[in-house]
């Protein structure tokens, strides 16, 4: 699997939001779909608004948008 971040940067001012994606695949690259796919943040000084299930947006690509707070 791999993730990424547009933009990979927000402010913490409540309002500024970024795209998490999640390609899923399996050992041959091949895309998977209907997976538990989450996203989270492993910083405690960092909390976000991070919607419980992402979308699927097409074979094997999970997103979510991400909204910052105020911390």
């Amino acid at each position: 699997m791999s993730v990424t971040l547009t933009p990979s940067t927000i402010v913490a001012d409540g309002h500024s939001t970024t795209v998490a994606s999640a390609a899923v695949t399996d050992a041959a690259g091949h895309p998977l779909s209907k997976q538990a796919v989450s996203f989270s943040s492993s910083d405690p000084g960092q909390p976000a608004s991070i919607p419980a299930s992402p979308s699927a947006t097409s074979p094997g690509t999970y997103t979510a948008t991400i909204t910052s707070t105020t911390t």
